[in-house]
């Protein structure tokens, strides 16, 4: 394996789901939807990848970067059969229900990047589940409260960092040295943060190859969303990234120009929500719901008090 890409599903749901207006996500925000992917179209984009594709995990990935860097610049997927990792953002409970048996039935692994304060709540994981996952779901942390950690004071980015690590950590039985960073909210400050708490692996939302060059720090992922149909998984999967990486780099400037809160609004409106309509901080209580480790939490609070009196 000379490269990789990687897939960034949020949940699989039930088939109708999505189009069903008195439904179980009918108080969901387009937005949330529109990266929920119903789970016949999910199995016929795992059937389809894995024919041309392998399917690879994230304990490859991470052997794949503990090997030297070639002194040759690899720009493409040279292979005989190119690679990817799936991966999973929130921790929503189809992940469980509805993608591991999908996943079991090709012999695929994935990454599921779960926010600790939103286990327990109504469409998400338990927390008491988490030590009992299936073989074919690694974890890693999507943050404590899937805020915009370069929104965030460098004592916040540490304490969503840090508590969310710690926790998955205690609820899995299993080291967490991965983190893909919410609403692909990375700045320079978020990524030095994250090495220095131990995240050995970094997902993002840029979308590109990822090779030996690019480093384990700067993973690119390729969204999926519900309209994505099984060719163009497929290409993403194969590294066929079309306008993706462009799209990225034109949603950049406005983003820049109008500030993030003031692009969100925009966003929302072009969209088409309502104020009824709930939002992920809608969905995230600002205290967990499930029992969580009073000492991490308050260790979490010194240690960010105690970043905030630093002098910088």
């Amino acid at each position: 394996m000379q490269a990789f890409s990687c897939l960034m599903y949020h949940n699989v749901c039930s088939n109708g789901s999505l189009t069903d207006v008195n439904g179980e996500w009918a108080e969901l925000s387009p937005s949330i939807k529109s990266y929920f992917v119903e789970v016949a179209a999910f199995t016929s984009q795992i059937a389809a990848i894995q024919k041309d594709v392998d399917l690879i995990s994230l304990s490859r990935v991470k052997n794949f970067f503990a090997s030297p860097v070639p002194r040759q610049h690899v720009v493409s997927l040279p292979d005989s059969r190119p690679s990817t990792l799936i991966t999973f953002d929130d921790g929503w409970r189809g992940t469980l229900e509805l993608a591991v048996p999908v996943l079991q039935r090709y012999a695929a692994e994935a990454t599921v990047f779960i926010t600790t304060h939103l286990l327990d709540t109504p469409g998400f994981l338990k927390a008491s589940e988490l030590h009992r996952l299936p073989p074919q779901l690694q974890v890693g942390s999507h943050g404590k409260t899937h805020g915009f950690l370069n929104e965030m004071t460098e004592a916040e980015i540490r304490e969503e960092l840090w508590v969310s690590k710690s926790e998955l950590e205690r609820l899995t039985g299993r080291k967490v040295s991965s983190v893909g960073i919410p609403n692909g909210a990375i700045d320079h400050r978020v990524r030095r943060i994250a090495g220095e708490l131990g995240y050995e692996s970094i997902f993002t939302s840029d979308v590109h190859l990822n090779s030996r060059w690019s480093g384990p720090t700067h993973i690119g992922r390729a969204n999926i969303r519900s309209t994505t149909t099984v060719d163009a998984a497929l290409q993403l999967a194969l590294g066929n990234f079309g306008i993706e990486p462009i799209r990225r780099m034109v949603l950049y400037f406005p983003k820049r120009l109008l500030g993030t809160r003031r692009y969100r609004q925009m966003r929302a409106w072009w969209m088409g929500e309502k104020s009824s309509q709930k939002e992920m901080h809608d969905l995230c209580p600002s205290k967990p719901v499930y029992s969580c480790d009073p000492a991490i939490a308050e260790a979490g609070f010194q240690n960010s008090a105690a970043e905030a009196t630093q002098p910088h």
